[in-house]
């Protein structure tokens, strides 16, 4: 009968340095009110920590919302950007165009220009030339007794006549602002030229006849 008492001593004492054994080993360990409590405050615990990531689960979405949010407002921006820069490249290339078309205009109006500059000195130098052989045949009529000679009208005198080898400062202002003109008005003021040369012209001709026919010595413009 020792043997097996002393069997179950050995385990319980076992059971009690493992932390476990019966009421009258350990009782106040596997009291109901310790177990009790330690559950509550496990739970407690439990329902703290609980509550602690079901907040920050709560914030976790709301920053996945935001993120979603910032990521749609990424996509059309981008979206905005890749538009503006294609209509960037189109400005662009319109500008190099235009550049272009500015350049021919500047080239137009400088070849205009220089025609304008010889169109102004021939008719200037035509129109002294008129005036040089109203005076001779004038001359040659007072020489030949006819008293009563009648110049051309549209001649203006010598003093209302400009230099023909030098414009004055009207006609470089002219010239000037010939450049940066509109075209219409660059080939109507061309035009103007044309015609008060071909005017002029025509009447040299009908003086440098009459000379002939008065016996004069015959000139020709250079």
């Amino acid at each position: 009968m020792e043997a097996p008492r002393r069997k179950n001593a050995d385990f319980q004492r076992c059971l009690q340095s493992d932390g476990v054994g019966d009421a009258e080993a350990d009782p106040v360990r596997l009291s109901d009110s310790r177990v009790r409590k330690e559950y509550e405050e496990t739970i407690g615990k439990l329902k703290d920590r609980i509550n602690e990531l079901s907040g920050v689960v709560a914030s976790d979405r709301e920053k996945l919302v935001e993120c979603d949010a910032v990521k749609r407002k990424l996509v059309a921006l981008d979206a905005k950007l890749i538009n503006q820069s294609l209509q960037l490249e189109k400005a662009t290339k319109e500008i190099a165009a235009l550049r272009k078309v500015n350049e021919d205009i500047r080239v137009e109006n400088s070849s205009l220009l220089r025609i304008y500059e010889h169109e102004v000195r021939r008719a200037d130098f035509l129109q002294g030339l008129c005036i040089d052989l109203d005076e001779e045949n004038k001359g040659l009529h007072e020489k030949q007794g006819q008293s009563s000679y009648v110049g051309t009208p549209d001649v203006p005198s010598r003093v209302e006549t400009r230099s023909p080898s030098l414009p004055d400062a009207s006609y470089l202002q002219e010239s000037s602002s010939l450049s940066t003109s509109a075209p219409a008005e660059s080939f109507y003021q061309d035009d103007q030229l044309r015609r008060r040369s071909r005017r002029t012209l025509e009447h040299l001709t009908e003086l440098m006849c009459e000379r002939r026919r008065r016996g004069g010595e015959d000139i020709t413009p250079r």
